[in-house]
């Protein structure tokens, strides 16, 4: 078993979700990941799911381990899926108005006249 333990820092910007500008981050975080080299077979699809297998090791394929993808696997999962700029409006007011109901019957009732 192999264990892939350390710290990662990042920093940069994402587009803004409102208004497109910059939205600086800071992301500190953590990996603590187990590897095999042992061989597990696949399970039938309509197998169980088994709770204690969540923390079994991850199958390593090859003789290397890509500790750069493991890194990069867990900024992405770290990064705000919604970021907003600091001087962006909140969300309310975007809020389009609601459509007035117009009756199927409006354009009738215009002919009539």
């Amino acid at each position: 078993e192999i264990v892939g333990a350390g710290t990662f820092a990042a920093a940069g910007a994402q587009r803004c979700v409102a208004t497109l500008d910059p939205a600086p981050f800071r992301i500190d975080g953590a990996i603590d990941e187990r590897f095999t080299t042992d061989a597990e077979p696949d399970a039938p699809a309509d197998a169980e799911l088994d709770l204690d297998a969540l923390d079994a090791p991850e199958p390593i394929d090859g003789d290397a381990l890509d500790l750069g993808e493991l890194v990069a696997q867990a900024l992405s999962l770290a990064l705000d899926p919604h970021p907003r700029a600091p001087h962006a409006p909140d969300d309310a007011s975007y809020a389009e108005p609601a459509p007035a109901v117009v009756s199927p019957f409006a354009k009738l009732a215009a002919l009539k006249k």
